[in-house]
């Protein structure tokens, strides 16, 4: 039978969507536990790109758990952009004044580990690793769970166990798709020679896995994260072994090759199936949510999904919050949380997907539009400013052009 002690809510996964969603609903009254099916400290296969809606999240989410943006091990600044074009020029964007950033860095091992740090410290949390979920059900009061050892029941569950989660494939569909998700292979290495520049992010878009990418992350400490990012359905057979297939760009490029001369890999390269954002899905249900990589939710352009994790994770709080105020656990009510996640989500994602289709056809026009952006210092800022999150501010015949290129 069920746990005599069972909790309001139960949250599956303890990657940021999770964590989120925990840290927001801290001092509610409402009694949270977590299951974890592996245990911390952990590698992921991630850049460890923390942009301006990460950082917003985090700024709004962690005091409510006693923590602090500026607090968090290993941060490293970002003051722009580099990028290495298909006609190998290369273009570096930088935001238009010190005082702005491009955004973050950080080794995911360390992120997730401060965040889990303060969650289990958090009143009416309880967090158990080694927990993996094996079996669900739902009947009219709840969802149950069952796995190794254990058996819980709570009236709203939290799925956020990362990609391509079995539990969000059980409950609404959301899977696997070859034609619209992304590989990603990644590593950590050290004493990668970086530019001579503040701190950049770079992304070698070569001709070989355009419109995929090859990117280089600073990181504290003289380490880098390096990676391959290739949508697949953009991907040939030849590029199947994707770990050779990073080192093989890094051998053979000259524009990389004093870069990794003296560098020594610090951990495994490790790969996995990246869930891109999609249209159309659902992420609710009767009693329960779906957040995070889970529901599919990271960007199809840049392939960040930290952002979206930490945004889906307090919007999963805040209607576990309308759900316990109205005593309403149903499909039809939480609705309304699917609404929020589209009105965030669905015009990048539509045309994220536009941008990656043109640019695949259409190298040499990605090309030319980087070579027109870096030949006027006004469009540079404007393209940096950007990316750290300030509003797209261009004229109207400069907005209907753009807008045309991918409509």
């Amino acid at each position: 039978m069920p746990g005599s002690e069972d909790p309001d809510v139960i949250i599956i996964g303890a990657g940021p969507a999770g964590l989120a969603a925990a840290a927001s609903l801290s001092g509610s009254g409402i009694n949270v536990l977590i299951l974890e099916k592996g245990s911390f400290p952990r590698q992921k296969v991630c850049g460890g790109g923390l942009g301006i809606r990460s950082v917003n999240a985090l700024n709004r989410i962690l005091p409510k758990i006693g923590g602090c943006f500026n607090d968090i091990p290993g941060i490293t600044a970002i003051r722009g952009i580099h990028v290495y074009a298909p006609d190998n020029q290369s273009h570096i964007l930088k935001t238009s004044s010190i005082e702005k950033l491009a955004g973050y860095t950080i080794e995911r091992e360390l992120f997730d580990q401060y965040l889990v740090d303060l969650v289990k410290k958090t009143k009416g949390v309880q967090f158990l690793e080694n927990h993996e979920v094996e079996e669900l059900s739902t009947d009219e009061d709840g969802i149950r769970l069952k796995g190794e050892n254990f058996d819980f029941r709570a009236p709203m569950v939290i799925i956020a166990d990362g990609a391509h989660s079995h539990l969000a494939q059980q409950l609404t569909g959301i899977g696997f798709d070859k034609d619209k998700d992304a590989v990603a292979v990644r590593g950590i290495f050290k004493n990668t020679k970086l530019p001579d520049e503040e701190k950049l992010i770079e992304f070698f878009f070569f001709e070989e896995i355009f419109p995929g990418y090859l990117w280089i992350f600073p990181l504290d400490d003289n380490t880098s994260n390096v990676g391959l990012y290739i949508p697949l359905k953009f991907a040939t057979e030849a590029d199947k072994n994707y770990k050779r297939l990073l080192f093989d760009l890094i051998d053979e490029k000259s524009v990389l090759a004093d870069r990794f001369q003296d560098a020594v890999i610090a951990d495994d390269i490790e790969g996995g199936i990246i869930p891109l954002g999609k249209l159309d899905l659902s992420y609710s249900g009767d009693h329960f949510l779906i957040a995070g990589d889970a529901a599919s939710l990271v960007d199809p352009l840049a392939g960040e999904g930290i952002g979206n994790a930490l945004l889906s994770g307090e919007k999963a709080a805040e209607q576990i919050l309308r759900c316990f105020e109205e005593r309403r656990f149903d499909a039809g009510f939480n609705k309304e949380y699917d609404k929020k996640i589209h009105d965030i989500t669905d015009s990048e994602f539509k045309t994220n997907h536009r941008v990656i289709k043109f640019f695949n056809s259409n190298p040499k026009v990605f090309s030319y539009l980087l070579r027109m952006v870096d030949s006027n210092q006004y469009m540079r800022n404007l393209a940096a400013d950007y990316l750290a999150g300030e509003p797209l501010r261009v004229n109207p015949i400069s907005y209907r052009f753009i807008k045309g290129l991918f409509t």
